[in-house]
């Protein structure tokens, strides 16, 4: 009977079992070293699965703005305020982006439809998409043709009044102005009256650029 190899019948079956290690576990380091294999864990491996992502909270709220701004027309806005956040949504740009896509939207204004989104002047004098009326505004106060707190604020790119009686006081809150402004064009046409028996201190100032 001729002697039994060890090396020379071992090693043909180590070869092997290195090779389905390897393709079973490809995260386990091998080390075939003649007769014996050696197996260490590779941790770098191991850091680089996949993790859980985390969830943006404003993500839902970043998705309507996006569907909001591409029914308006307004799909630049979304870039252009995206770049300026230096490509990450936070909450003030978000409302930024808001308050351009409501003041650069056309508005037909009737008594039968007087629910409007009034905004306020802050909000408003500090969107980078209307800053000609913000300055017009800046005008008049410097002019003292207008004054008092941060006035409640209604602007669109057009806006037309038709005629009719209107009450916003359900609407304006405690502010001492009411703005209608237009940045291309205000059309006020026929008789129209706004109710303000019930705040006779409020002042209607109405505007275009």
């Amino acid at each position: 009977m001729p002697p039994f190899n060890t090396e020379t019948s071992l090693a043909p079956s180590l070869t092997m079992a290195a090779a389905v290690v390897r393709a079973v576990c490809p995260l386990l380091h091998t080390t075939n070293t003649g007769d014996s294999l050696s197996f260490s864990n590779s941790l770098s491996g191991l850091e680089n699965l996949p993790g859980e992502t985390e969830e943006n909270p404003l993500e839902e709220r970043i998705l309507n703005l996006g569907n909001s701004l591409r029914e308006s027309g307004n799909s630049q806005v979304y870039d252009e305020i995206l770049t300026m956040a230096g490509g990450m949504w936070t909450e003030s740009w978000l409302r930024t982006a808001e308050v351009a896509n409501m003041v650069l939207q056309d508005y037909t204004v009737s008594p039968d439809n007087q629910k409007i989104a009034f905004l306020s002047g802050a909000e408003v004098f500090a969107n980078p998409f209307y800053l000609e009326i913000a300055s017009l505004y800046q005008i008049l106060e410097s002019d003292v043709m207008v004054w008092g707190n941060d006035p409640n604020f209604f602007g669109g790119k057009n806006v037309d009044f038709l005629p009719g009686n209107y009450d916003f006081s359900d609407s304006m809150g405690q502010a001492s102005i009411v703005t209608i402004a237009a940045e291309e064009s205000l059309s006020v046409s026929g008789e129209y009256n706004i109710d303000l028996q019930s705040r006779p201190e409020t002042r209607v100032v109405m505007m275009s650029g």
